[in-house]
């Protein structure tokens, strides 16, 4: 095993704080395996093992770190990561002198946390405290980030300190508290006892963030309640929004126990249907924090309604605006008497603006022709989506539907360092074609495009040129077209059209023509390149782009190329990060080979591993009770919990079954096939074996289904 591979597993155990794995792991090594790389982890390892448990008796970890470094001191003395994680060693041992001495030697900020270390230090030294009196952050655990937060505005944005209002009394708080009934956190508390919001018709942040002040909470909360019964109606208790996370926040429009502590401005456009507030969170979900931080919309299109967590905690929230102060993404702006985000700092976001949508439909005009009709289709509850139709000419005897929306809505873009890229998707269609018609051969093509735009909208993905999409049920043999597949749409010079709507944003036209199961697995097994190079004339080509129903299946005798070892020499670890779509699981996966020195050259991410609609894995685990088991899972003996012996963390082991049903309804795909495991088992407990090594082939069921067992090692 490398260096390379050996710390790769480290890093794979250390995200997965299953620390005592990395020690025991690296303790085993031989000699020669125990480079100073290696021990530098060994050495965080212990310092994490005193992190997971912080108690006097578990100090000797942190000791047996330092000695650890000490020896490699030699070696590693003069990197950042080592000063910050020995400096983390004699921090946590109360010997603040050799803490500040090495963590100010951490020039990169190692970890992220050496700054907030060495204010530790300083609070320490100037107030003459404790250590663990620091650590408790002062009166109501928020006093001392409060006071680096004026510090800091003091010293990068003074104009900012005047727009503050003074503390609030304490009978204003306990007057408000009786008022809702119930009690407010210390930390709430303080933050108004340090500052009161803001004098009236200023903002703080970005032009539209205000602090609010004591007695404006209850007059914010009236003005939503309101807005909730005027747009929702008296049952309003029983609509959930659409984006919330579950389980963490309590999806509902109003909570008294939500208290606002930022008022965001709505632009005058919107300002009678969007209220969005920042708030602390006093009545969490079961899987949520106590005064965790959240931003709210609350609008009267209930899609556009939504809670997202910005921050655990006060202390957390302040921290970020502190560190982001400090390195200069926050910044005082004379124009708008404001902190922003200065435009050096922003990302282009690949929504049009209205002059680029505007740039986007002339070019359409322009490179498609005369616009004879526009489909509003919808795609969900007032979500839509514009198709351009461009009728037949003499020159080109065919429709083209274009869309418009695409590249209106966030979706994983292709980026370069100077430039973005986002598409439009665009389909041909037949003369005979009736865009009137409510019969299905004239329908399905629009439902096609609406099926490509929403696995966009919801899984934000770039389809790409080469993408194939399932559009109906695929199966072998069929007259019927079962997928669509992205091919570049070209102008007359043979050139991929291409819209430059801004100086570093260009949007692409990606054609998508219907195609039949068999060339989508022979796209699979060659490329889209192979397959159009099957097209032996014009017609056939015409034939072929615009989906002509009777034209000839150019693969209609292939046979996909299965092999079942295609995962054999790929490398995974199964932790506990799920994966939303595949489009992230695939980086994921190249990074991962990438930085254990796996060449992936010869793997083919799409190469079929199994002709069949479905797959079982089969796969060991540690769990405690079948509420981590999903809907298409099984326990192989029922009675596993009720008849088994738990350890002492209360885990069984048990077997479980697993039953995959394929993304073409006719094969199952190596990276399909992984990409499954791993959401699979991320919720359940594989102990120190989290390493794929591969499947076993069980055998076959009668109805020729493959059953396989994953293979795991530590």
């Amino acid at each position: 095993m490398t260096e390379q591979q050996i710390l790769k597993k480290i890093e794979v155990w250390s995200d997965e704080d299953d620390i005592q794995a990395v020690v025991d792991f690296i303790e085993s090594l031989s000699v020669e395996d125990k480079t100073p790389e290696v021990l530098n982890e060994l050495g965080r390892a212990y310092n994490n093992l005193y992190w997971l448990n912080p108690t006097e008796e578990n100090k000797h970890y942190l000791r047996r770190a330092i000695e650890v470094f000490k020896y490699i001191e030699p070696e590693l003395g003069n990197t950042d990561s080592w000063n910050y994680r020995i400096g983390y060693s004699y921090f946590f041992l109360g010997d603040l002198p050799n803490a500040k001495y090495y963590l100010q030697k951490d020039i990169s900020q190692w970890g992220g946390t050496t700054q907030e270390l060495l204010n530790f230090i300083a609070i320490a030294e100037e107030k003459n405290l404790s250590l663990s009196e620091v650590m408790e952050g002062g009166q109501g655990g928020i006093e001392f980030v409060l006071e680096r937060f004026i510090n800091t505005l003091q010293e990068y944005a003074p104009q900012m300190l005047k727009k503050l209002r003074t503390k609030a009394t304490k009978k204003s708080i306990d007057t408000l508290e009786k008022r809702l009934q119930f009690s407010f956190p210390e930390n709430f508390k303080q933050l108004h006892r340090t500052f009161d919001g803001q004098e009236p018709g200023t903002t703080f942040f970005f032009g539209r963030h205000t602090f609010v002040a004591i007695n404006e909470i209850e007059p914010l909360q009236q003005e939503w309640l309101n807005f909730v019964l005027t747009h929702y109606g008296k049952n309003w208790q029983q609509v959930t929004m659409p984006s919330v996370p579950k389980g963490v926040v309590k999806n509902q429009l109003y909570n008294p126990k939500w208290l606002p502590i930022i008022s965001v401005r709505i632009g005058d456009e919107d300002k009678d249907e969007i209220l969005s507030y920042i708030c602390t969170d006093l009545d969490n979900d079961s899987e949520g924090t106590y005064g965790q931080i959240m931003a709210i919309v609350i609008a009267k299109d209930l899609t556009k309604c939504s809670i997202t967590i910005l921050a655990d905690d006060l202390q957390d929230w302040f921290d970020y605006f502190i560190r982001n102060i400090k390195n200069g993404l926050f910044q005082y702006d004379e124009e708008t008497d404001d902190l922003i985000i200065p435009a050096d700092h922003l990302e282009e976001i690949p929504v049009y603006s209205k002059e680029e949508k505007i740039t986007v439909e002339h070019f359409i005009k322009k490179k498609f022709g005369k616009v004879s009709k526009v489909l509003h289709e919808e795609l969900a509850p007032d979500v839509w989506c514009d198709i351009l139709v461009v009728a037949p000419t003499a020159q080109h005897n065919y429709y083209t539907l274009v869309t418009k929306d695409m590249g209106d809505y966030p979706m994983n873009i292709l980026a370069g360092d100077d430039e973005t890229v986002i598409c439009e998707m665009v389909m041909h269609l037949p003369p005979t074609w009736n865009s009137e018609s409510t019969a299905e051969e004239h329908r399905k093509p629009i439902e096609w495009i609406k099926k490509v735009v929403q696995i966009s909208l919801e899984q934000g993905l770039f389809i790409s040129r080469g993408h194939t999409v399932l559009v109906e049920n695929g199966t072998l043999k069929s007259d019927k077209f079962a997928f669509l597949l992205a091919v570049p749409t070209l102008d007359n010079d043979g050139e991929e059209l291409c819209c430059n709507i801004s100086k570093h944003k260009f949007v692409l036209f990606n054609t998508f023509v219907p195609i039949y199961t068999e060339e989508m697995l022979y796209r699979w097994d060659n490329d889209e390149e192979e397959l159009l190079s099957l097209l032996e004339n014009d017609k056939q080509l015409n034939d072929f782009i615009i989906g002509t129903p009777s034209r000839a299946n150019l693969c209609a005798n292939y046979e996909p190329m299965i092999d079942t070892t295609r995962l054999d020499k790929v490398q995974w670890a199964f932790t506990q990060e799920p994966y939303y779509n595949m489009a992230d699981f695939y980086e994921a996966f190249k990074r991962y080979n990438d930085d254990v020195g796996n060449d992936l050259e010869d793997f083919n991410p799409f190469g079929t591993l199994f002709l069949s609609p479905r797959v079982k894995v089969l796969y060991q685990a540690q769990i405690k009770d079948v509420g981590v088991l999903n809907s298409f899972e099984f326990l192989t003996n029922e009675n596993a919990l009720t008849e088994g012996t738990p350890d002492a963390e209360g885990f069984y082991d048990v077997h479980i079954v697993a039953q995959h049903e394929s993304g073409d309804g006719v094969t199952i795909g190596a990276l399909e096939l992984l990409f499954f495991m791993h959401n699979t088992l991320h919720n359940k407990y594989l102990g120190k074996r989290i390493f794929f090594n591969g499947f076993e082939l069980q055998g076959y069921e009668n109805d020729g289904t493959p059953v396989i067992f994953i293979l795991c090692s530590d």
